[in-house]
């Protein structure tokens, strides 16, 4: 990670070594937000619940989020000490050497990236065929069509890639807000009745 100039969070120029700043530890922040509250722990939640031991899904949330935040601690520490651009494959380099990371790089590239943009993809488009009866074939060409729509966007302008993923995070958030709000306000129905 390279030091941000003291000219503010959106730079246009150039860093003297290293590739150009132009998010702030704000904006770093929404991205991480971004990749941990998605749309796959809402369809996942209620397979963790129905298994849950004695129903205690909310103790696995809790235990979850702890074992996520010493995993956060872990990496902040290792940036804190090793302020490299690179982030795990810089870490993976010093520890292991250069052929494990760069291994990772690449598979992380080719497979763990696009594997996971394309798993989103497909759960919007499920999402999606609840309101729109799609069909399989239109929950796939949805799901490509969202792909090369946010790709056109962040090809576009890096501000521009940023401000959509702040907006779907915030989409992602308010949707968790409700959730959480049905759950703790509205009542449950009486046993037998219809759902």
């Amino acid at each position: 990670m390279t030091d941000l100039p003291p000219s503010g969070p959106l730079t246009s120029g150039r860093s003297t070594s290293g590739p150009r700043a132009h998010l702030h530890v704000g904006h770093a922040m929404l991205v991480a937000l971004g990749m941990v509250m998605s749309t796959d722990s809402l369809k996942t939640a209620p397979t963790v619940a129905a298994n849950a031991p004695g129903g205690h899904v909310l103790l696995l949330w809790v235990a979850g989020a702890l074992v996520t935040m010493v995993g956060a601690l872990c990496y902040v520490e290792m940036a804190a000490a090793f302020p490299d651009s690179g982030g795990e494959y810089s870490f993976l380099r010093r520890a292991w050497g250069g052929r494990v990371a760069a291994l990772y790089a690449w598979s992380r590239f080719a497979i763990m990236h696009t594997g996971w943009i394309a798993l989103m993809a497909h759960l919007l488009a499920d999402y999606a065929s609840a309101l729109w009866p799609l069909g399989h074939a239109g929950r796939t060409v949805l799901a490509l069509a969202i792909v090369a729509a946010l790709t056109a966007l962040n090809l576009v302008h890096v501000r521009l890639g940023f401000l959509t993923q702040a907006l779907l995070v915030a989409l992602v958030a308010a949707g968790f807000a409700c959730v959480t709000a049905a759950g703790l306000l509205v009542p449950a129905p009486a046993a037998g009745a219809p759902l």
